[in-house]
């Protein structure tokens, strides 16, 4: 695969100039020739983790160029991006032309396969995302992830707060929100009142009778849950329809790199496209535009229901909490 390719070049070039203008040694270059073994055995995750340590030890910029290689072929594309972005701004004009048009392109290639995860919690809730600690609100920055399948963990000290499983879509953002009733602490109990002695009262007199009203409609004061769910159908399904045509314009893009690819005998590129990147947009495009478009016949359906006059005992569709039903 290119991305294989382009990190043994990061190998060879950025990690021991990297070191040897740094001073390197030690822990730091012993934890950077592990790197090199890990890559070599294709662990790249592992790889990944040795190059961040060896830049914790000593660090060095050009070493972040070794981690967003190794990050993006263990398809950790968030942590490969960062990485490349922290290259660029700590680099600056230090990094070579050549090796900043790389990069560049290798992050405009990533940003689609990266999206947010936005956490509405109280400060010192701490996120945990896939297993691993994404730090203690507030963040310092975006809560960037692959897209995909995320498991996420909301905790306060011991206690859990929320577990949920997202889906996030590249360059889209996911909000994950506690529940107010889990993170807002009950009111104490309001101070019992002294009894106070009772007050002397006199016995009412009796009234003159009225003659009885004749009872007044009630005035229906219900939800229109008809017209409720079939805006929120609408609004979704239209979502939805953008979201598949979001794929297709990507697909569309996606097929002439694959083109470009097979013309100029990149495989590796070619290879990732055929298998992994085209098959997604075709779904992505089918699963908006399906969902989409049902939803939207259903908002308007539930909108038809809600036009029909309620004229006496018969037939009528009501939608409440339970769902949609029929009632005689």
């Amino acid at each position: 695969m290119r991305a294989v390719v382009v990190i043994a070049f990061a190998i060879a070039l950025a990690g021991p100039r990297a070191f040897a203008e740094a001073g390197g040694d030690g822990e730091a270059k012993a934890a950077f020739e592990n790197g090199k073994s890990l890559f070599h055995e294709g662990k790249y995750a592992e790889a990944a983790d040795a190059f961040r340590e060896a830049n914790r030890l000593k660090p060095t910029w050009k070493l972040l160029y070794n981690i967003g290689q190794a990050e993006a072929v263990a398809k950790r594309y968030a942590k490969a991006l960062e990485a490349f972005e922290a290259y660029l701004a700590q680099g600056g004009d230090e990094v070579e032309p050549e090796r900043r048009d790389e990069v560049l392109r290798e992050m405009e290639r990533l940003r689609p396969l990266v999206g947010v995860i936005e956490v509405r919690a109280p400060a010192g809730v701490e996120v945990v995302v896939d297993g691993e600690t994404a730090g203690v609100l507030p963040l310092p920055g975006p809560l960037r992830v692959g897209a995909g399948s995320h498991d996420v963990v909301l905790r306060e000290r011991d206690r859990v707060l929320l577990r949920r499983q997202v889906t996030v879509a590249g360059t889209m953002t996911t909000v994950v929100e506690a529940p107010t009733s889990l993170t807002v602490p009950a009111a104490a109990p309001a101070p019992m009142a002294k009894p106070q002695p009772a007050a002397k009262t006199e016995e009412p007199k009796p009234r003159p009778k009225e003659p009885p009203k004749s009872p007044e409609p009630e005035e229906d004061k219900g939800v229109p849950w008809l017209t409720v769910g079939g805006a929120v159908a609408m609004v979704v399904g239209a979502a939805g329809i953008g979201i598949g045509g979001y794929f297709i314009h990507k697909g569309n893009g996606d097929y002439e790199d694959y083109k470009h690819a097979a013309r100029s005998g990149d495989e590796g590129t070619w290879r990732t496209l055929k298998d992994d990147t085209i098959p997604g947009d075709k779904a992505g495009a089918v699963a908006g535009f399906v969902a989409g478009g049902a939803l939207l016949v259903t908002g308007a359906v539930l909108l038809a229901l809600d036009l029909i006059p309620d004229e006496g005992p018969g037939a009528a569709a009501a939608v409440g909490p339970g769902g949609l039903a029929v009632r005689f």
